[in-house]
Parts: structure tokens; C-alpha cells; sequence
């Protein structure tokens, strides 16, 4: 769609290139691993105008990542379900008129997520065409793009072509500081268990769906088997009452099996930038479709993500230090159909499988592992049954979507 933007032009609304100092708008609501997939927008922004005005409209759940954020100029947090709450919504018109934004970008191209644009009185309102932009947003944005079956964050960035631009070569995931409190919670707890030093494996069992969700014993045989093949620990990043205990007992159980010394950690229960710290000193994030992995993956750290019902082709690591894996896969794009789905295909996914590619991952910048066997590097597919979404090559703390040898969206 780089030449005539023809659904645009079907609305009637010409492509209008971003001008010098432009006052923009993101409207990405809810959903914190797709926030983390828009955040690439916004950088690509910064860097087409590094003078605009750029604004982030955001519910409480994702807005750790957007509050304090150094690529924005202004965020709005706002409570979940603010539809229903006309002083509030005539209270956001006003805040946001006030803002002068001219031109908005809607990657969640939902009702709500289109509402909040159609209030800013932007007059140029990017968002998808029908298929991916789905209930009122069609109608309420008034330049529609359709994307192209691709990586969540290349459909994300082909919004630009909605004003005649492209995205810049190495557009990249910057995300706040944590806070004081997190710093001395994270720091504190790696110092105490001999990890300041980093190199780590992280788990990150996340996920409030059932369907998304590997059995926290499960992760606790991984660290046991990545311990006895690499000598490094592992903390498992719970978050909640239940899910911590649920996986103090998988701790204390695989100590049972595997010796007291078993290296395995329950980490301090963080906010989303606390695990961020963690996710930073990883030699590997190991996870499930969910923020965690997703940030990981998106600063280009090497990380290996678990599937069940979602697309890895789609929502997978972007590049290509970073892998998918499963053993049965339903993909299912609606949220709540994927809520009423049970565990199944995530039972399905054993153990052994998962610490081969683990393994195979950390042979990329550590050749050998401690035990002295070389893990085969092959390239493409990440397991015997999963896509071709992610191998070889080795990244940084800073993700470039810039055609070469680190990015699989090129």
C-alpha cells in the first residue's frame, strides 16, 4: 500500500503527510502485550518528527508503560468501562480539544479505542479497515488501512500510511524507568540470591487465560533441566496470591525431586516495570503469549515464547535471537472465544521439548553449555512442529526493525 492508499481515498480523505511539529494522537486503550506492539509506533513518530506533539490515551492496566514514557509528550489514563460515564467522557473532549492533536493513530481500531479519537477533534483519524478494525471504528476513523497478513508490529507501523509515510529504519521499544521502589525490590532480590551479576533464566508464566497458561510444575522441571545443562538459576516472575503460591509449591517440589540447592526463585511481586528489570539482566525470558515475553521480544532479548491459541507468525518474536514453540496450536483471534477454551493444548506441550529450544537459544551467544554438549543451531523453525518465526543471529537491549541479519519483519 505504498502507492495510492486506495481505501483511504475511498472515504474521501486524501493521504496528508505529518507536518513539522505535528500534534498527534495514539489510541491504544487496553490489551498491555499489544500496548507493547504499539509503542513501536510511536517511536517510528519520534523519528519521522522528532518535533511533533505526541499524546497516548490509555486504560490503568497498560499505563505503566505509557505514564512518564520519554517518547511522549502527554498521556491521559482512564478507568476501564469510561463509556459509561458521560461526565467523564464530556471531561476527556474537553481535555483532549484542549490538546489541539490533528491527526490520530489507532492501532486497536475498537469502538472505544475510536470513540476517544473522534472526541480529540483530530480531523485525520488513521485506523484499520474492516477485518482488523472492527465494531464503530471503521466508521468513526476516517482514513482507513488495510494491513496486510504480517507481525502485529509491521500492521501496526502500515497505520503511517495513512498520512503517505513509511516507517524509519530501526524503529525500536523504549519503555519507562522503573520506580525507586521496584529498582531496590529487584535489586535487592538478585544481590540476595548471587544473580546481580545477571545471566539468569527468567520464566514469566503470565497470562489470565487458562488457554494461554503452561503448568507452573512444568516451568519448574525447565529450571531443573536448564540448571543441570548450563549451572545458572532461574526466578519465576508470579503475579497474584494464587499464582505465587501456586508456585512456591512447584518450587518446593522440584527440590524435592532434584535436590534442596536446586537454583529455582520465586521473584518479588513487581509491577509491569519491575519485571522489566528483570527481563533486562535475562540470559533467556521464558514465557507464554503474554507481557512479559512480548518485551522481552521486543528489546530484541533472547526469548523463547509458548503457544497454544494464538498465531506466533503474528504476535511471535519479532527477531532473531528470539523463538516459538508448541506442541498443539488452535489459533484463535478473538479474546473471549480464547477465554472459554480450556488448558489442552498447553498440557500437550511437554517438557523435554521446551528445553531443547531453550537450549538452542542460549547455544547463539554461549556456544557450549556448561555440561560441554553443542546444541544444534538450525535455522527456521522453532521446534519440529512450530513456524518458521524467529533463529539465528544475536540482539542488544535496543530492537531494530531495520532490514538485516537481527529482524525477521524485513
Amino acid at each position: 500500500m505504498d502507492d495510492d492508499n486506495a481505501l483511504a481515498k475511498a472515504k474521501g480523505k486524501e493521504p496528508h503527510p505529518l507536518a513539522d511539529g505535528e500534534r498527534i494522537l495514539i489510541t491504544r486503550l487496553s490489551a498491555i502485550g499489544d500496548t507493547v506492539h504499539s509503542l513501536f509506533l510511536a517511536d517510528a513518530l519520534r523519528k519521522l518528527r522528532p518535533g511533533s506533539y505526541i499524546g497516548w490515551v490509555v486504560e490503568g492496566p497498560a499505563s505503566p508503560l505509557i505514564v512518564g514514557n520519554p517518547l511522549l509528550d502527554f498521556w491521559k489514563v482512564l478507568p476501564k468501562g469510561f463509556l459509561r460515564h458521560p461526565c467523564l467522557v464530556l471531561g476527556l473532549r474537553k481535555e483532549l480539544r484542549s490538546k489541539g492533536f490533528r491527526v490520530s493513530f489507532d492501532p486497536q481500531s475498537l469502538s472505544k479505542s475510536s470513540i476517544v479519537a473522534w472526541l480529540s477533534g483530530a480531523t485525520t483519524r488513521v485506523g484499520f479497515a474492516r477485518g482488523e478494525g472492527r465494531e464503530l471504528a471503521p466508521i468513526l476513523n476516517n482514513v482507513l488501512v488495510d494491513p496486510k497478513p504480517d507481525h502485529v508490529i509491521r500492521q501496526t507501523l502500515g497505520l503511517l500510511e495513512g498520512v503517505g509515510e513509511q516507517a524509519p529504519e530501526g524503529c525500536s521499544l523504549t519503555l519507562p524507568e522503573p520506580s525507586d521502589g521496584d529498582k531496590e525490590a529487584v535489586s535487592g532480590f538478585l544481590k540476595d540470591k548471587g544473580m546481580d551479576k545477571g545471566g539468569y533464566h527468567l520464566f514469566a508464566p503470565g497470562g489470565n487465560q487458562a488457554s494461554k497458561r503452561w503448568p507452573l510444575p512444568r516451568y519448574a522441571e525447565l529450571g531443573a533441566g536448564l540448571w543441570k545443562e548450563t549451572g545458572r538459576p532461574s526466578p519465576i516472575a508470579a503475579h497474584g496470591e494464587g499464582a505465587r503460591l501456586d508456585a512456591l509449591s512447584a518450587i518446593q517440589a522440584a527440590r524435592a525431586s532434584h535436590g534442596a540447592g536446586l537454583p529455582l526463585f520465586l521473584a518479588p511481586d513487581l509491577g509491569l516495570l519491575g519485571v522489566i528489570s528483570l527481563i533486562r539482566g535475562a540470559a533467556l525470558t521464558v514465557g507464554s503469549d503474554s507481557f512479559a515475553t512480548h518485551v522481552a521480544a521486543g528489546l530484541a532479548l533472547p526469548t523463547l515464547m509458548l503457544f497454544s491459541v494464538s498465531d506466533p507468525l503474528r504476535v511471535g518474536p519479532p527477531f532473531r535471537n528470539g523463538a516459538s514453540v508448541h506442541a498443539k496450536l488452535s489459533i484463535v483471534r478473538s479474546a473471549r472465544a480464547r477465554a472459554r477454551l480450556g488448558p489442552e493444548n498447553m498440557l500437550a506441550l511437554e517438557v523435554p521439548k521446551v528445553l531443547g529450544e531453550a537450549l538452542r537459544l542460549l547455544a547463539k551467544d554461549h556456544p557450549k553449555s556448561s555440561a560441554g554438549k553443542e546444541v544444534a543451531d538450525e535455522p527456521g523453525a522453532s521446534s519440529e512442529s512450530g513456524p518458521a518465526d524467529g533463529s539465528g543471529g544475536s540482539g542488544g537491549s535496543k530492537s531494530s526493525l531495520a532490514a538485516g541479519k537481527d529482524s525477521i519483519l524485513a
